[in-house]
């Protein structure tokens, strides 16, 4: 199941199309479905992160933003090929 073992999970859907952002082992992970969840990408390591807070989003673009608490900031991340790679984009 998509996300199953994942902590703080964060979940964004638009249509058909499931996104979820979640904790493991120190990290943040994605997870993607294009059929309501009946099957999901590989599991795609985000970030390092001790934190365990994250939130995702698709914008109306196709890019894929994930944000995550770290100390007293806030990293962003995107995507801009539905999750296959991740660039930090704001460390404040």
């Amino acid at each position: 199941m998509i996300g199953d073992d994942l902590e703080q999970v964060s979940v964004d859907q638009i249509d058909n199309i499931v996104l979820l952002s979640g904790h493991l082992g120190g990290s943040i992970y994605f997870e993607a479905s294009n059929d309501n969840g009946a099957t999901h990408t590989a599991r795609v390591e985000v970030a390092d992160s001790s934190e365990e807070g994250s939130s995702i989003r698709i914008l109306r673009t196709g890019e894929i933003v994930i944000a995550l608490t770290a100390g007293i900031g806030t990293q962003l991340y995107i995507s801009l090929d539905f999750g296959v790679t991740w660039a930090l984009v704001d460390d404040t």
